[in-house]
């Protein structure tokens, strides 16, 4: 069961997951599943946490199955593992908690200083 369409992923043929609504994708610059596919996991889940998603370990071993074509609850053992420790330093690195999204869009347009 792939849950990523191969061109466009405005229907995700199982309508499942509040995550990955076309919009979060879209706000994130990720307009197809080309894209997706492109960048790769991390940079997809860094360029989420960019766009003010809130980090969830979940989603972030998701998308690495889907792009592998692996259905989300294959992700066990050592390869969870793994990938926990990738998703702890992305948010230490790309996430601070203490700044809102309204921050970062002044951070954006100037409107703050640096």
């Amino acid at each position: 069961m792939r849950c990523l369409p191969r061109g466009e992923f405005d229907q995700c043929p199982h309508g499942r997951s509040n995550a990955w609504r076309p919009i979060k994708l879209r706000k994130a610059g990720i307009k197809t599943a080309s894209d997706l596919r492109e960048l790769g996991a991390d940079q997809v889940y860094i360029a989420l946490l960019h766009s003010g998603v809130s980090p969830h370990f979940i989603m972030y071993y998701v998308l690495h199955m889907a792009l592998q074509g692996r259905a989300w609850n294959y992700c066990k053992g050592a390869e969870k593992v793994k990938l926990r420790a990738s998703f702890d330093q992305i948010c230490n690195d790309h996430h601070d908690p203490d700044r809102s999204e309204f921050e970062r869009q002044m951070d954006i347009i100037g409107l703050r200083a640096k």
